[in-house]
C-alpha cells in the first residue's frame, strides 16, 4: 500500500516539506488511496 506523507493546515495540504517543519501549527498526515479524494499534495523533487 503506498503512503504519502506531508504536512496538514487548515484543510490544505502544504506542497513545502521545510514549510511544514519551520510551523509548529501545521501536523503530520498519511494520504491513504481512495479515503482522501479532494486534496493537494506535491512532492519535492529537487
Amino acid at each position: 500500500m503506498t503512503q504519502v506523507s506531508g504536512c496538514f493546515s487548515s484543510n490544505v495540504i502544504m506542497a513545502s516539506f521545510s514549510d511544514c517543519l519551520s510551523n509548529s501549527s501545521k501536523v503530520g498526515f498519511s494520504i491513504h488511496p481512495g479515503k482522501l479524494v479532494l486534496y493537494k499534495f506535491k512532492l519535492k523533487k529537487e
